[in-house]
């Protein structure tokens, strides 16, 4: 097994020696939301459209340049990585969802005029620039609490302005 180990492959941290953390790992955090209601699917697509790309459209909307540390590896920490806006790397949720979007995707209750809630569940996912936002066969059920919950991996991730964004997409009922 020792020999495996030396063969500069992936070598997980704590295992075998490798030490958990490290400068490069520092600015990677995790925000999970739980936000009560019904988020209209269209101004949620919108919002992680703008967060995701920037108002300019570059990815994660800041230039990503990292320097060499003494070790001869890349130090993230004090070089400019993450020097912009907040960068989502990873982003997974189960939506209770609604709006017009959600009426295209499945057979949506029509709560008021144009208003629509959809009674499945949504899955949320992303990787990086890319993601999705898709109705399951799974229902909420009649007397289940509507909520969306939602959890964002990344650097420099600023908990209250994702929040913020969430609540923006909150259909109003």
């Amino acid at each position: 097994l020792e020999w495996l180990t030396k063969v500069g492959g992936y070598k997980a941290p704590g295992a075998f020696g490798v030490p958990v953390g490290g400068p490069h790992l520092g600015y990677v955090g995790s925000v999970s939301l739980f936000i009560e209601g019904v988020l209209d699917v269209g101004k949620l697509e919108r919002w992680l459209g703008s967060l995701l790309w920037g108002a300019d459209g570059v990815v994660g909307g800041a230039l990503l340049v990292a320097e060499d540390d003494e070790a001869g590896g890349v130090d993230h920490a004090d070089g400019e990585y993450g020097a912009g806006p907040q960068q989502i790397f990873r982003i997974k949720g189960i939506v209770s969802a609604g709006g017009e979007n959600a009426a295209e995707e499945d057979d949506a209750d029509v709560v008021d005029e144009d208003k629509y809630v959809s009674p499945k569940k949504y899955i949320l996912q992303g990787v990086n620039d890319v993601f999705e936002c898709f109705p399951v066969e799974q229902e909420w059920g009649a007397s289940a609490k509507r909520r969306s919950d939602v959890v964002f991996i990344g650097g420099k991730l600023d908990k209250e302005t994702l929040e913020e964004g969430l609540r923006n997409c909150l259909l109003d009922l």
